[in-house]
């Protein structure tokens, strides 16, 4: 009998252990990829009760959890890029926890899992908040994965969609276009369509436009961006004025220098500044 219990106690212990090491070798290492994240370790360290023994192990548990073991799992899948668990974090996109969507949001910005862009698409162009159509297009946008750009371009060309959520499609554009060859088609189709929209009602939409264009060195934009230069007096909220993105752009695509700007920021309540 007392052989039987050492066993078990034999086995219980080799459990601990390996939970411990895992979880220490896990807070090291995601520390270790965001070294300026600070206290990101501690976080991973919320999860040694769990008794996880493996990055699967992160991810078959991350439905069941709430609260800081829950933010601490969708950090380590983030910076992990662990793509499987990229469908489990899309419908925190849509929480009422602003933490938890945030979280949610640069973890699938991270691992850049395409089997999320459709859904998240889909949150950008139906959900009834605005807040939350901008955070969904803004996970999308900053996959820097040039297989977002079709859909980045459908939410783009929505006039239907909010001017936030459009500028912020514009600017995925910049970030998943910017170093592709500009003779591919969806390249082509992309400058056309901010080309057009830089005669858009929204100052948002052409100043997001001519950033995306100056980004992606879109030379047959220089014509209309000098038109804009010219003629549009519009200010972008909490950034600066139209024409100045489109002088900036300009410059980009000349290969100049373009100055620092300042940008008005936003208030404390989260609304834009403007002049």
């Amino acid at each position: 009998m007392s052989i039987c219990l050492s066993a078990v106690y034999i086995d219980c212990m080799r459990s601990i252990t390996t939970t411990d090491n895992f979880i220490d070798k896990l807070a090291t290492l995601v520390q270790k990829k965001r070294p300026g994240w600070e206290g990101l370790d501690d976080h991973v360290h919320s999860l040694a009760p769990l008794e996880l023994t493996s990055n699967a192990d992160v991810v078959r548990i991350l439905p069941t959890l709430s609260g800081d073991q829950l933010y601490a799992a969708i950090e380590v899948v983030g910076v992990l890029e662990l793509r499987r668990a990229g469908p489990i974090l899309v419908p925190f996109m849509e929480s009422h926890d602003t933490h938890l969507l945030w979280c949610a949001q640069r973890a699938l910005s991270d691992m850049a899992s395409r089997r999320t862009y459709r859904p998240l698409a889909r949150i950008a162009a139906t959900h009834p908040d605005v807040e939350t159509q901008y955070q969904a297009c803004y996970a999308i946008s900053w996959t820097h994965d040039r297989a977002a750009a079709p859909i980045l371009l459908e939410l783009y060309c929505r006039s239907d969609l909010p001017p936030r959520v459009r500028g912020q499609a514009a600017e995925g554009l910049a970030n998943t276009l910017g170093y592709t060859d500009r003779r591919r088609r969806i390249f082509r189709q992309s400058a056309a369509a901010l080309i057009q929209g830089l005669r858009d009602d929204s100052a948002e939409v052409r100043f997001w436009s001519a950033f995306a264009l100056g980004q992606m060195h879109a030379r047959q934009a220089s014509p209309e961006l000098a038109r804009v230069v010219a003629e549009d007096t519009a200010f972008c909220p909490g950034w600066w004025y139209v024409h100045e993105e489109a002088s900036d752009a300009l410059g980009h695509i000349r290969g100049v220098d373009v100055p620092d700007r300042d940008c008005l920021g936003w208030t404390e309540t989260g609304e834009p500044r403007v002049p």
